[in-house]
């Protein structure tokens, strides 16, 4: 009973809940009342009212796309076979780039964190210092 209570109450997001409380009945009506606030159930336009999720849908997604009009030509493709516009790494490079990192690039790339890491805080010490007077 009382995971139901608790389950009611999430879906209702109220923080009134009180230790032992039954109101479920209360949580049903409070997020069946945001349910319906948030959900279109008709709309009128000059030829009447529109009804039912599938004309709902139909009638929302024909008024956009008057609005906007139909969209614009575009030279991008989805067809993933289509690749003599993109440029191609070379057999070489690809080696390259998904080698293994060597001792001596993981050294060099961590001294220059530390020294750029060191940097930054030396610059924020001195932006604090100037900016309290000291």
């Amino acid at each position: 009973m009382r995971e139901k209570e608790i389950k009611w109450y999430e879906r209702a997001k109220v923080k009134t809940l009180l230790e032992g409380d039954d109101n479920t009945r209360f949580f049903h009506l409070v997020a069946n009342g945001k349910h319906r606030k948030q959900h279109i159930y008709k709309l009128e336009n000059d030829q009447g009212i529109v009804i039912g999720d599938a004309q709902l849908k139909s009638y929302i997604t024909q008024f956009y796309k008057d609005l906007f009009g139909p969209p614009d030509v575009s030279e991008i493709t989805l067809e993933e076979d289509r690749i003599q516009d993109i440029p191609q790494v070379t057999q070489e490079d690809n080696e390259l780039l998904t080698s293994e990192f060597t001792e001596s690039e993981v050294k060099n790339l961590y001294s220059r964190w530390n020294t750029t890491r060191l940097q930054v805080l030396m610059a924020s010490r001195l932006n604090s210092i100037k900016s309290s007077g000291k």
